[in-house]
């Protein structure tokens, strides 16, 4: 749907050659009321932006009736919209850019709107990347994803700031580097009845290589691990041993600007929990990752539209379970939320640092989080680790409406506008390759023509965006890429003018245009929200959290943008109250219940926990509609270019090689054990 909310696309008119050096950063996102002057002077052309929705899934699958069918694909048709994904075949995300009607491109060609990768991009990527493209990542924040790093950096902030209020993630060593101190940790603890530790490969994810070591010498030696200790004393639901998956967006780092979705996922081991001498080789009751759950014999999927069963619930519904047993949920969400926000600002100086290198347009980037917290008998909640692409797989009805209301809204809080980079050659073949497992589609029951017009976008009425359209061939990307360095010295550049002249302290009209477009762009983020929840900025989140952020740079756009929001009076603040609030925030075993905080201390998080009842107020299958899975799409609507469809075939090639390479290894392996396995007799009467 588009609605009225527009985004300046500041674009050059001359020459495509001037693009990539247009578009300063005060690329601001406004709506038509309050388009300035200066812009109306600078005949600055905007953008509508995209509204997604999880009713275009029902008008995108087989069974669609031929009335609804063009509903919502009509508007990525009309503008040329495209996509592309880079190491990453995330089926949810490439069906509902094509229920919208992009085109997808391969991973080489530059003429995209939207890309969703699986991994960290180049610097000379990220550098040439035009206001209107928006990527799931920002540079450098494997600082946050990598396990290694995020534990490391707490750390660091431990040291730096107030240890107390950074303690949430347990006792840990990094392997090799602390090798020797880990050994006589061991040594020191053998015979004593203390909680073992747990390794983790530092780069793996879904539960690969992770065991639980009592000895030394069951840390494996050859790879960097973290190697933290294992919290034995879980809170236990049925008898089972859970954590959470919570999932949160943020747009930018500097400032910060974090949204938390107001639901999530409660993953539970499959069997029954036991904290016993000799019991942790039982992978099934004390690791809780799905993908290892899964392939136990005792695991439940969720096969019911409900939140509240199997071995994988939502976190709405086990916090209403929690409710029920008494347990203060809105105060346990606080503190969950604290520990995100902590993680955040112990990484921002670094994230921050490398967006300022290599950005040229700040809203280019967005990224969504899967923060695993676990929480122990004391309600405490602790960091595990934080996922850099959380898993969109929807292989069960509650992962499916879920998941689909999540990208559904990360897309909308990241302002996609509507700009067409001219027609993209489409190729000719129809693609009936289907993601689903079983080939089959899903049963969309009776469509609601009245939901579907009331979702469904407006595209007449308003002229797409023309954008100048980078040529995809090699001259040309080779002309891209060694204009990087260009670009590279440009936005130091920049940076350098913003530190000299550019500050707080020194207001400019450049200064307070920038300021003005960061108060735009969370007024419009806020209203496209959806289900998400803005935990920072919030009122009085500056007088919570200004003790412990870094200094970013003289441009003070974290105090700035919350003065803009929430007034001067921000500076009020009483260090001895802030130090309290901290520290009461972790003390769970003395203070479990909200009345038990001290009354200025509720002052300060008494938004937070009224808020924090979103959380469990409303579960997932309540109110309209929803598929209980992934739709097949239809061929004609699942459009490729022609150098995407050849860019797949050669990875499929390469594919087949390496499995064949793989096969052939085998089998010699094979028939040389078997030569070897021949008893000396035989070979003589041979």
């Amino acid at each position: 749907m588009v609605n009225d909310d527009i985004v300046p696309m500041l674009i050059p008119a001359k020459q495509e050659d001037e693009e990539l050096d247009s578009a300063s950063d005060d690329d601001q996102v406004v709506s038509p009321a309050t388009v300035s002057p200066r812009q109306k002077e600078r005949n600055v052309p905007t953008a509508p932006l995209i509204t997604f929705t999880p009713h275009a899934l029902k008008c995108i699958g087989m069974k669609t009736k031929p009335s609804l069918r063009a509903r919502f694909t009509a508007l990525g048709e009309a503008h040329s919209m495209t996509f592309k994904m880079f190491k990453s075949e995330t089926p949810l995300i490439k069906t509902l850019l094509h229920s919208y009607g992009f085109t997808q491109c391969s991973s080489q060609n530059p003429n995209f709107n939207v890309l969703w990768t699986g991994t960290h991009l180049r610097a000379h990527t990220m550098r040439t990347l035009a206001p209107w493209q928006r990527i799931n990542h920002f540079p450098r924040s494997f600082e946050l994803t990598r396990k290694d790093r995020c534990y490391l950096n707490i750390d660091r902030a431990k040291q730096f700031f107030n240890a107390t209020a950074f303690d949430f993630i347990p006792e840990f060593y990094v392997t090799p580097n602390h090798t020797e101190h880990l050994k006589k940790v061991f040594e020191d603890e053998e015979g004593k009845s203390t909680a073992p530790f747990i390794v983790k490969p530092v780069r793996s994810s879904r539960g690969r290589g992770i065991v639980i070591a009592e000895k030394m010498d069951e840390v494996p030696a050859s790879s960097q691990m973290l190697v933290s200790r294992y919290i034995d004393d879980p809170l236990l639901v049925n008898g089972h041993k859970f954590d959470l998956r919570i999932y949160v967006l943020v747009t930018s780092f500097h400032p910060l600007i974090v949204y938390i979705y107001n639901d999530g996922l409660a993953r539970f081991a499959s069997e029954k929990y036991v904290n016993e001498e000799g019991s942790y080789g039982q992978t099934f009751s004390h690791l809780t990752n799905y993908s290892l759950n899964k392939f136990s014999k005792d695991f439940e999927k969720n096969k019911e539209m409900t939140d509240d069963a199997g071995h994988k619930w939502t976190l709405g519904g086990l916090l209403r379970r929690l409710h029920k047993d008494g347990i203060d949920t809105e105060l346990m969400m606080v503190r969950i939320e604290d520990l995100i926000i902590k993680t955040l600002l112990s990484v921002q100086n670094r994230v921050a640092a490398a967006c300022r290198n290599m950005l040229i347009h700040s809203k280019c980037c967005f990224e969504l989080f899967g923060f695993d917290v676990l929480i122990d008998s004391d309600l405490k909640p602790w960091l595990l680790e934080v996922n850099l692409s959380p898993s969109l797989a929807c292989d069960a009805p509650l992962d499916s409406v879920l998941k689909t209301r999540l990208i559904c809204d990360t897309f909308n809080v990241a302002c996609i506008p509507l700009v067409s980079r001219g027609e993209p050659k489409v190729s000719d073949e129809i693609d009936d390759d289907e993601d689903s497992d079983d080939g089959s589609d899903v049963d969309c029951g009776k469509v609601d023509d009245d939901e579907i017009n009331k979702a469904a976008p407006r595209v007449g009425g308003q002229p797409p965006i023309k954008v100048p359209r980078m040529k995809g061939s090699l001259a040309i990307a080779t002309k891209i890429k060694k204009r990087s360095t260009i670009l590279r010295k440009s936005a130091l550049n920049f940076n350098r003018d913003i530190s000299s002249g550019y500050s707080a302290e020194r207001v400019s009209p450049a200064y307070e245009a920038k300021a003005r477009s960061h108060v735009s762009k969370v007024n419009l983020e806020t209203k496209r929200r959806g289900n998400f929840i803005r935990v920072f900025p919030r009122r009085l989140s500056w007088i919570m959290y200004s003790s412990l952020m870094e200094n970013v740079g003289s441009e003070k756009w974290d105090k700035r943008l919350h003065t803009d929001l929430y007034g001067s009076d921000i500076d009020v603040i009483d260090p001895e109250v802030v130090r309290r609030a901290h520290e009461e925030l972790m003390s769970t075993g003395a203070i479990q219940h909200a009345s038990r905080l001290s009354e200025d201390v509720k002052k300060l998080v008494e938004l937070s926990l009224d808020e924090a009842k979103e959380y469990r107020m409303k579960g997932i299958f309540e109110g309209g509609s929803f598929l209980p899975g992934l739709p097949k799409i239809r061929p004609q609507a699942r459009k490729r270019t022609q150098s995407c469809v050849e860019s797949d075939e050669a990875k499929e090639e390469i594919r087949r090689e390496q499995r064949e390479a793989l096969l052939a290894a085998a089998a010699a392996d094979q028939k040389d054990k078997d030569d070897q396995a021949v008893p000396d007799a035989d070979v003589a009467m041979v």
